[in-house]
């Protein structure tokens, strides 16, 4: 948001992506437009869904909540759970940390519990 504020205050345009041979108008088919940006740069095509998997990827992978990202890319809880959260770094989190304490006991954690063994034990 802050590069397109800063934007609006240095371009006269009108629309976030302009026709270039027709300055102050609007992109029409933003396929076309991508598939032949994509030729002139010499990279592989990109479609407009595959940039929003990636923008959902990149904002879960930054730690975004799935109800944030359900909101902001209008896609559901579900989709973005199923698809996308494994990239979150709070993925499983929960279930890290109950395995890092899988077979350690009370004794193990806290010595000064411990039973002492010897006679009449």
């Amino acid at each position: 948001m802050a590069h397109l504020k800063r934007w609006d205050r240095l371009f006269d345009w009108d629309y976030v992506v302009e026709h270039t041979r027709y300055p102050g108008r609007p992109i029409g088919d933003i396929e076309k437009a991508l598939t032949t940006a994509c030729e002139k740069a010499g990279v592989r095509r990109i479609t407009p869904h595959g940039i929003k998997h990636t923008a959902i990827t990149l904002f879960i992978r930054s730690g975004g909540s799935i109800e944030d990202a359900s909101e902001y890319f209008s896609t559901s809880p579900d989709t973005i759970r199923k698809t996308y959260w494994h990239h979150s770094p709070h993925h499983m989190q929960k279930q890290a940390a109950a395995m890092g304490s899988v077979g350690r006991t009370d004794t193990h954690r806290n010595p000064s519990k411990s039973v002492q063994m010897g006679k009449g034990n």
